[in-house]
């Protein structure tokens, strides 16, 4: 499936008579752990979403688990040890967090773990080699208002729970992705500190703790995704303007054939060269799977 003109978009999934994620959910998550797929967070309108759902995506079926009491929106959840994790985002009373949460399948349990060095919110992160690496965000003191964005990029030991702050990005942003790709983390797009999305894309060399400008994104974008698909990095999904996803070439990105993704601020999961989607805005379907 390396040929671009084959990657075409599949039909939304249909689940008669299942109760799924709440339609209109923006700011979750959702990872994979084993075979189910956990959706948890976020927000419907003004509530916020407490039920963690589990998905399985062989027999198309949801399941509601455990209540998160800490529910948070537009956090940082990663995947390590069988376990989810989800790092700062917003709580209900409209307060950014610093916390650190756990979800335990097995046990169908949360537990707080620790704080982070900072509240954040709306940044993005990777586990990568056994530690959790978190960029950006909004990193304010109460609400949304106080909050200014952040260029920082923090390493986490999963292992040992330390912290170690590292070399920071370029251009402070926050809607952007973090994705492992050639032997380094790339952080693409995302929003500045005025209104506007960005088209800067950089990279990190954990080796040298330095970084490094890319190929700008064509276009500007923000709450989108970005995936390693068949050893190419592609981003899809933008609100406005989404005509194609795009591909990242050593000659700069270029369109792929496939119509992009008309929604932003969505959870996703990839499975093989699709992705499962779930909610996200305008106009957000609970559950589809999308092939960029």
């Amino acid at each position: 499936m390396d040929n671009c003109g084959e990657m075409v978009a599949l039909g939304v999934a249909t689940l008669m008579g299942l109760q799924v994620t709440p339609s209109g959910a923006v700011g979750h998550h959702a990872v994979r752990v084993g075979k189910e797929i956990f959706v948890v967070g976020g927000m419907n309108g003004h509530d916020q979403i407490r039920t963690t759902w589990a998905f399985d995506p062989v027999k198309s079926t949801w399941l509601a688990r455990a209540e998160w009491q800490n529910s948070r929106s537009f956090g940082v959840a990663a995947k390590h040890d069988g376990k989810m994790y989800v790092f700062g985002g917003i709580a209900s009373d409209g307060n950014h967090s610093n916390q650190i949460d756990a979800y335990d399948p097995v046990t169908n349990k949360w537990s707080a773990i620790g704080m982070m060095p900072e509240t954040m919110t709306r940044a993005a992160g990777v586990v990568w080699h056994g530690k959790m690496y978190l960029s950006g965000g909004y990193n304010g003191v109460t609400d949304n208002k106080s909050a200014g964005n952040s260029a920082r990029l923090w390493e986490y030991d999963l292992a040992n729970r330390k912290w170690k702050s590292l070399k920071a990005m370029t251009f402070p942003r926050h809607g952007h992705c973090m994705v492992p790709f050639q032997g380094r983390l790339w952080a693409v797009g995302g929003f500045l500190n005025t209104p506007g999305s960005l088209t800067s894309v950089e990279s990190y060399d954990p080796v040298r703790n330095t970084w490094r400008n890319e190929h700008a994104l064509p276009k500007a974008r923000g709450f989108f995704a970005a995936a390693v698909v068949g050893g190419k990095l592609i981003a899809f999904g933008q609100l406005f303007e989404p005509a194609h996803p795009i591909e990242w070439t050593s000659a700069g990105w270029k369109d792929r054939a496939s119509p992009d993704l008309p929604i932003r601020r969505f959870a996703y999961v990839q499975d093989g060269v699709s992705f499962l989607i779930f909610g996200g805005e305008e106009k957000g379907v609970p559950f589809q799977m999308y092939k960029p």
